[in-house]
């Protein structure tokens, strides 16, 4: 430490004593800091209580699969068992809310439960069962909705046999057929249970399911947490009354299997949209996506008949990409024969990020996924359309003869985008078959013929390398992502060839 000149020696002193002291009592401080053990997700968590909080995760795992399966009440039971369960272990094991797995399994609890509550409000509102007798009913903007749009009679396919099957099957299927009564199909609906047949066609009241369901009192069903709506209760009188009718093409059919799926009913509302509903869908989604990656930029973005663009680079080079993508477009418009314009429901959305960090941040936020270090380029497009869409990472550091696993920059474009549509027509369709059609399609295109032979050249050379013997190709075959287009390309073109 130094001072100033002329200061007398024993100020000088004092300060220097001051500072060794400041001195061993910053290497205490962090001599303690060393030897306090750092927090560790389960510290303190006994073995037991650590295979418990295990148990419960994979069983909210099992909620997951009951919702996809349509059986929502079951779900529904069982996610408030689980709840029950892990504040049960909370209290007995001293647990605190703040450790880690405690506050995973909270935060899935509470967003299965957020998805149960969405659910109940899109189907109606709670039929509560003491106003049922009263006569106090509120019809939902939904409900009014639905009655004001329905023609004609009570439709037990659309009507009856959804809320049947969200409410009742978990209790009366066969398997597990209380009162000897079974919902599973509609042949066993009217076969009835212990107390004979369940309904009297064209008599409400002569009818032993709506005397549980609808009159008596207290209201026996659906039992525990299952609620019905107004809407329910009017459609399942009305259907009764109006004699009970199957309108379906099998009345052994399992119930479950004449209820569309969330994805189906999802499905058929998109089908519905007129080009430009589709394009406004399209476009608010794309906004969406890109705030949740990149909310602090604002985009460049071009929309021609085809495409919506929307990158972080300059009008030129989202032009330039159009141009390739619409190229790709109208090769398949040409081997085809499609007429349809946008070849993509709503126009295919593209992602243009000139930065490795805003590609793989895109992939992490949107896909929840990480991307191969090699990988520039990739796609998703759903049946329905409700998602299309292709994201480039824009290097231009990079040698555009080599752009990625050996395409240049131009095929890679051109291919990905006929690879995107032949992922719509065979989901099932394995991924090399898609890259290697999407790359023999190009081959009506004059310039490319000397890179696609090139390529087809390279999956000889690598073939004889990887595996002497013919047998070991199909033996022990796999390729790494910089053999996969030469291979693929020339496999396609073999079995084109052989047709």
């Amino acid at each position: 430490m130094r001072f100033k000149e002329g200061k007398p020696d024993f100020l000088n002193q004092i300060a220097t004593n001051h500072f060794i002291a400041l001195n061993r009592f910053l290497c205490l401080i962090i001599l303690i800091f060393c030897l306090i053990p750092l927090p560790v997700q389960g510290a303190g968590i006994s073995r037991e209580t650590r295979k418990e909080l295990t148990t419960l995760k994979k069983d909210l795992g099992q909620v997951a699969r009951l919702t996809r399966n349509k059986e929502f009440e079951e779900g529904r039971t069982l996610l408030k068992e689980i709840d029950s369960r892990l504040n049960k272990l909370i209290s007995s094991a001293g647990l605190k809310e703040k450790n880690s797995l405690v506050r995973q399994l909270k935060k899935t609890i509470a967003r299965r439960e957020k998805e149960f509550l969405k659910r109940d409000a899109e189907g109606g509102p709670v039929f509560d069962k003491t106003d049922m007798k009263k006569g106090l009913f509120s019809d939902s903007e939904n409900d009014k909705e639905k009655n004001e749009n329905r023609e004609g009679k009570v439709s037990f396919t659309r009507d009856i046999a959804p809320f049947m099957v969200n409410l009742c099957l978990r209790c009366h299927n066969n398997r597990k057929k209380e009162s000897d009564f079974s919902l599973e199909t509609f042949n066993t609906m009217m076969k009835g249970g212990d107390n004979g047949s369940s309904i009297t066609p064209g008599n409400p009241d002569r009818s032993y399911l709506w005397s549980l369901v609808g009159k008596q009192d207290p209201i026996k069903m659906p039992q525990g947490q299952a609620r019905i709506t107004r809407k329910n209760w009017t459609d399942l009188k009305s259907w009764i009354s109006e004699g009970a009718k199957f309108d379906g093409q099998d009345e052994n059919a399992k119930l479950r299997d004449l209820v569309p799926s969330e994805n189906e009913m999802s499905s058929q509302k998109l089908k519905a949209l007129s080009k430009e509903e589709f394009q406004k869908l399209r476009a608010d989604k794309t906004k969406v996506v890109w705030k949740k990656f990149n909310a602090d930029q604002k985009p460049a973005e071009l929309i021609t008949d085809e495409l919506l663009l929307i990158g972080n680079v300059d009008q030129n080079r989202l032009q330039v990409y159009a141009k390739l993508l619409e190229e790709g477009i109208q090769v398949v418009r040409q081997l085809f024969k499609i007429e349809q314009k946008p070849l993509f429901r709503g126009r295919l959305a593209v992602f243009i990020l000139k930065d490795r960090f805003s590609f793989d941040e895109f992939h992490f936020m949107i896909e929840k996924k990480e991307i191969p270090k090699e990988m520039l380029s990739s796609f998703k497009l759903t049946g329905s359309h409700e998602d299309a869409w292709m994201v480039f990472h824009d290097d231009q550091q990079k040698d555009e003869k080599n752009y990625e696993n050996g395409l240049s920059f131009p095929l890679l474009v051109t291919s990905r985008v006929i690879e995107t549509y032949l992922s719509e027509q065979n989901s099932k369709m394995p991924f090399w078959i898609r890259k290697g059609a999407g790359l023999a399609a190009l081959s009506i295109q004059k310039k490319y013929g000397k890179e696609l032979e090139s390529l087809s050249w390279q999956s000889i050379s690598i073939l004889k390398k990887r595996y002497p013997q013919p047998k070991q190709l199909f033996r022990e075959s796999t390729f790494i992502n910089s053999e996969m287009n030469p291979i693929s390309l020339t496999f396609v073109r073999f079995f084109v060839q052989q047709k």
